[in-house]
């Protein structure tokens, strides 16, 4: 698959599209920006539909990147669910203090606020 556009809830989409530090990132926003552009085409109220959902739509655009930010996003993947189910710890306290983390993180801080890059390179040198 080279590109999609979907359909779905606006929460998720929400989820997909959030930056770092907000309360919608997480691990399904990381895996999915480091392997695809992902982009909001349109909103849909729940009046455009029959019958008529209790939620919002979103439609998304996602195309495949040429060169996805990783090449190991079931590790990266496995690394995000471990720093999330503690997202509001410490870097150090969740992964321990006696690593090294790569440089440019600092151990003190929180998963929620490192960028797709950032998780990236812990992941390379995590294996």
């Amino acid at each position: 698959m080279s590109s999609a556009v979907v359909m779905i809830q606006r929460e998720v989409a929400d989820r997909i599209t959030a930056s770092p530090g907000g309360k919608d990132y997480g691990p399904l926003s990381v895996i999915l920006q480091a392997m695809c552009q992902v982009d909001v085409v349109g909103t849909l109220s729940p009046e455009c539909f029959w019958p008529r959902p209790k939620v919002a739509s979103a439609v998304l655009r996602l195309v495949r990147r040429a060169n996805p930010l990783t090449d190991d996003p079931h590790g990266l993947s496995q690394l995000l669910q471990r720093l999330f189910q503690k997202r509001r710890k410490q870097l150090g306290a969740i992964l321990g203090r006696d690593r090294a983390l790569p440089a440019g993180i600092d151990p003190q801080a929180r998963p929620e606020s490192l960028t797709p890059e950032q998780f990236i390179e812990l992941a390379r040198g995590w294996g």
